[in-house]
């Protein structure tokens, strides 16, 4: 059996969970606006500010590389590079040395961003300069050697410059050839990492906590890295850097690194072009996000929490009605019909209250009708034991008249009286208005054996009927009224020995079955067809074809009943369609379900059951 629930009950808990899920709806559909609406912002602006500062950091490089070409095609630092002067030309090439010195320690000074100029001779050469230094004192590792066996220029990641007062540095290097384009030298020249830092002002503004900048070569090199986060571990970003592509559309990603969700946002100028990346805790930049979806789940769990006693009241004042209605029922039940609902400013609860009342006027109606039906009932079976009184007195005079003939040796008229005592013990039988077909066919050849006394055996009458069917429950005398207008009407003009009757039964769909009567009398006249559709009975027994296919319907309802026909060889063949009743309790069903109402000719409406 399901659980049940109390209607309250069940509406609280119903306008719970629907504010429950109603709320929780809108906080995700709010979350996911903000978030939506915060990541296109992010992107948006950061995209902007990094296109801006990768222009401008673009723009120092190429002045750097530009730097290192002139100093790299200088004709007087070319010449000095070629080799060792003579020694008449030691003057010449000591005041070349100092004029190369101060021409870079003039760049030096008119470019701040610039922390220093080298020259680095592969030659060995006489100097005084602190600023053209030998190949041997080249600090720049294996890594960088290796692609200046490559290229004629490169750029170096970032790192510290300076004997005494080191400082972080970008650096740039170039080849230097002579005119016979024989490697001579390289040129160094030195960018102050915190230039960078200063083009990257304008990111401050939007700056969060655990932020950096890094900036990329065009081989994703991490060449620097700017307002490093608080943890300054950048190791774990580099296998993700390494994926980055420069035709990629999408210039956002979130990554997840060691359970940690990071926004990566990168600048995207094309190919060959030096990439700025931003990168961002997520839980920073959402975190206003999440403040709003905080507050909005504090605002529903408030809701929720407001709705419980609002819930409780509204629950009690819709189900009221129902509590009424189940306080009347009570009241019927225990016999109590004067119970009657106000009315409800509801409409529905209000026609249902209506429909309360009316149901039960209309059952107290009902109950003082079926006390009237029992009484009639009463009164109608007392008036039929008083009615059983003659018929019994004529059956005891017919058993005495049968021992007095028997006596007096009057063995025709014993034999009369006694199948007419027979007849009327199978009527008045007990068990009811039903009896078993082999009781019916019984009767029937009672009335039989009377009538060929009466004719002198002018016909004969035979049964074809199979034991199943002789233990079916049918009407009581159904068959004799046939029987008799057969004999009374149809066997008038026939001659002797050729009158017959003959009845047989025979299965139908839906567990019922028909018993057939025919005869080869004269069969029915059109007159008497007419008649007999009219419903008026015909025949001398006072039953006829009326009687008994009205007590059939009223039994067993309209798809049961007689239907006749002529024979084309002349007689008349009778139909009984009857349903197959095995037992009594089977008849009681059929007492149950098939009550019928017929309107009587006076106007009322009188009641019939199957039972007797």
């Amino acid at each position: 059996m399901k659980k049940q629930w109390r209607l309250r009950y069940f509406l609280l808990a119903i306008l719970i969970a629907f504010n429950a899920v109603f709320l929780s709806l809108i906080t995700i559909s709010l979350y996911s606006v903000v978030h939506v609406t915060v990541t296109e912002q992010t992107r948006a602006t950061r995209l902007h500010a990094l296109d801006a500062n990768q222009r401008q950091i673009s723009n120092l490089l190429r002045q750097i590389e530009e730097t290192g070409l002139a100093v790299s095609t200088n004709p007087k630092l070319r010449e000095v590079l070629s080799g060792a002067p003579m020694t008449a030309e030691i003057y010449s090439h000591v005041f070349s040395l100092r004029e190369i010195d101060y021409w870079l320690t003039g760049y030096t000074a008119v470019k701040p961003e610039v922390r220093s100029i080298k020259v680095y001779s592969i030659k060995s050469i006489p100097s005084i300069s602190e600023l053209i230094l030998p190949a041997s004192s080249i600090p720049w590792g294996e890594e960088a050697a290796k692609l200046l066996g490559e290229f004629d220029s490169i750029w170096m990641p970032v790192r510290n410059e300076g004997k005494l007062v080191s400082e972080p540095v970008l650096t740039y290097v170039m080849k230097i050839f002579n005119q016979r384009g024989e490697l001579t030298g390289y040129v160094e020249i030195n960018l102050k990492e915190k230039v960078l830092q200063s083009l990257l002002q304008t990111g401050k503004e939007n700056a969060v906590s655990n932020e950096v900048f890094l900036l990329l070569d065009p081989k994703n090199r991490l060449m620097s890295t700017v307002f490093s986060p608080e943890s300054g571990d950048m190791e774990r970003h580099k296998n993700w850097l390494k994926g980055i592509g420069y035709e990629n559309d999408d210039q956002i990603s979130i990554v997840d690194i060691d359970k940690e969700s990071y926004m990566y946002i990168y600048s995207s100028e094309g190919t060959g072009s030096w990439r700025l990346v931003n990168i961002i805790e997520s839980q920073e930049v959402y975190k206003y996000a999440n403040k709003l979806r905080n507050i909005v789940l504090l605002t529903g769990l408030f809701a929720l929490l407001l709705t419980v006693p609002v819930a409780f009241y509204l629950s009690k004042r819709i189900i009221r009605p129902v509590s009424m209605l189940l306080q009347g029922f009570e009241k019927v039940k225990s016999g109590n019909f004067n119970e009657r609902m106000d009315q409800n400013f509801i409409i529905e609860f209000h026609e249902l209250l209506q429909s309360y009342n009316l149901m039960v006027r209309r059952l107290q109606m009902l109950l003082e009708q079926l006390e009237e039906e029992h009484r009639a009932k009463r009164d109608a079976e007392v008036n039929m034991l008083q009615s059983q009184i003659n018929p019994h007195f004529l059956y005891n005079t017919l058993d005495t008249m049968n021992w007095m003939a028997a006596v007096q040796g009057a063995m025709d008229v014993s034999r009369m009286a006694a199948n007419l005592a027979r007849l009327f013990r199978i009527s008045m039988g007990k068990g009811g208005p039903f009896i078993r077909l082999k009781e019916e066919m019984e009767h029937a050849a009672t009335y039989v054996l009377i009538q060929q006394e009466r004719f002198n055996d002018k016909f004969s009458y035979s049964v074809k009927i199979d034991t199943e069917y002789s233990l079916y429950y049918v009407p009581r005398i159904i068959l004799q009224p046939f029987i008799e207008n057969a004999i009374i009407h149809g066997f008038e003009d026939l001659e002797e020995g050729h009158a017959r009757i003959v009845i047989k039964a025979e299965p139908l769909e839906e567990q019922s079955f028909r018993l057939i009567i025919e005869d080869n009398g004269s069969g029915l006249s059109n007159e008497s067809m007419s008649t007999i559709g009219t419903g008026i009975a015909y025949g001398s027994g006072g039953y006829g074809i009326t009687n008994v296919n009205q007590r059939i319907q009223l039994f067993f309802g309209s798809n049961y009943g007689v239907s006749l026909q002529n024979l084309e060889k002349g007689g008349v063949r009778v139909q009984i369609i009857l349903p197959v009743i095995r037992s009594l309790a089977e008849i009681e069903i059929w007492e149950r379900t098939n009550r019928l109402t017929v309107n009587g000719g006076d106007g009322r409406h009188e009641s019939y059951y199957c039972g007797g």
